[in-house]
C-alpha cells in the first residue's frame, strides 16, 4: 500500500497543475486508477464526461489552494437504476479520504470541468447530467467553502451549452429546446448570488444566434425559428430587429398566441425605454 501511495503521489507532482485530467488511453496503465477504484464500491463503474473532449473520469483540482490537488470521480454503480455519481477525494497525511459526493438521475455525463463562473479566482465545480434526448441536460454548480463542496445554483436545464471565458470569470450560454430543432437561448452571468441574463454578453453573442436560424430559414421556413429568433432579439434589445420578426411570425397559421406574448413584451420593453430617455 505504501509503494502505491508512493507511486500516486510521484504522479500528480508531475502532474502539477492547477487543474487537469488524466487522459483516458493512460488512466488504467497509472497506480492512480487502481488506488481510486479501491475507494469506490466493488460493481462502480467510471465515467467519462462527453465534454469537455480531453477529459477523463479522474480530474484534479486545487479547490482549497493549499498547492495540494484534490481529485474529482465520475462513475455510476453497474445496477445503479440509472444513479450517476460525482466523487470528490481529498489527500490526509498518507491516505486519500472521500469528503464529498453528489448523485443524480441520468443516463450519462455531458460535462464535467472546473471553471471559474463567480469571477473570485478559484474554480466552481461544473457538472451537467445527462438526463435523455428529450429532457437534455441539468447544469449544477458547485464552490468550495469550509472545506467541502456546496451548490451555489439551482439546477438548470439545457440541451446545449458553450462556456464564454472573459478576462476574470467564465459566462454560459445555455440553449434550451422549444420546439424541434428550434432553441431558447439564454447567456448568464454571475452576479452576486445566482447566474442571470446578461444583455450585454448576450449582444455580442447574438450573432451567433442570428447565423444559426438564418440557416435554418433558409431550409424550412417555419414560424418556431421565427418564435425562437425575435425572442433572442429581445434578450438582446434589438428592438427593430425583433419587431420585424414578430411581424413576420404573426403572419404563419400555427404561434399566433405566442407571437403575441411576445409583441407584449416587444411593448413593455419599448415603454420602460422610452420612460428612461
Amino acid at each position: 500500500m505504501k509503494k502505491t501511495v508512493l507511486l500516486l503521489i510521484t504522479y500528480l507532482l508531475i502532474f502539477n497543475q492547477s487543474a487537469g485530467t488524466i487522459s483516458g488511453a493512460e488512466l488504467e496503465s497509472q497506480p492512480l486508477y487502481e488506488t481510486v477504484k479501491e475507494l469506490l464500491p466493488p460493481e462502480a463503474e467510471f465515467i467519462k464526461p462527453n465534454t469537455p473532449e480531453s477529459v477523463s473520469s479522474i480530474q484534479v483540482y486545487d479547490f482549497d489552494q493549499d498547492d495540494q490537488q484534490e481529485m474529482m470521480v465520475t462513475y455510476r454503480l453497474e445496477n445503479g437504476l440509472g444513479k450517476l455519481h460525482a466523487l470528490l477525494l481529498k489527500k490526509e497525511g498518507n491516505q486519500w479520504k472521500k469528503i464529498w459526493e453528489t448523485t443524480s438521475e441520468g443516463f450519462d455525463i455531458e460535462y464535467s470541468g472546473f471553471e471559474d463562473i463567480t469571477g473570485d479566482g478559484v474554480g466552481e465545480f461544473v457538472i451537467a447530467w445527462g438526463i435523455g434526448a428529450s429532457a437534455g441536460n441539468k447544469l449544477e454548480v458547485y464552490r468550495w467553502d469550509e472545506g467541502t463542496l456546496k451548490r451555489i445554483i439551482k439546477p438548470r436545464f439545457f440541451h446545449r451549452m458553450e462556456l464564454l471565458k472573459g478576462e476574470n470569470q467564465t459566462s454560459l450560454a445555455l440553449w434550451e429546446r422549444y420546439c424541434c430543432d428550434a432553441f431558447l437561448v439564454d447567456v448568464l452571468t454571475w452576479a452576486s448570488k445566482d447566474l442571470v441574463s446578461d444583455e450585454e454578453l448576450y449582444r455580442q453573442y447574438y450573432p451567433k444566434i442570428k447565423n444559426f436560424y438564418e440557416s435554418k430559414i433558409k431550409e424550412m421556413d417555419a414560424w418556431f425559428y421565427w418564435y425562437v429568433l425575435a425572442d433572442a432579439q429581445l434578450k438582446a434589445n434589438l428592438i427593430e430587429d425583433a419587431t420585424e420578426s414578430i411581424q413576420k411570425g404573426l403572419t404563419f397559421i400555427h404561434g399566433k398566441e405566442e407571437f403575441i406574448e411576445l409583441r407584449r413584451r416587444l411593448e413593455g420593453k419599448t415603454a420602460t425605454q422610452n420612460a428612461t430617455q
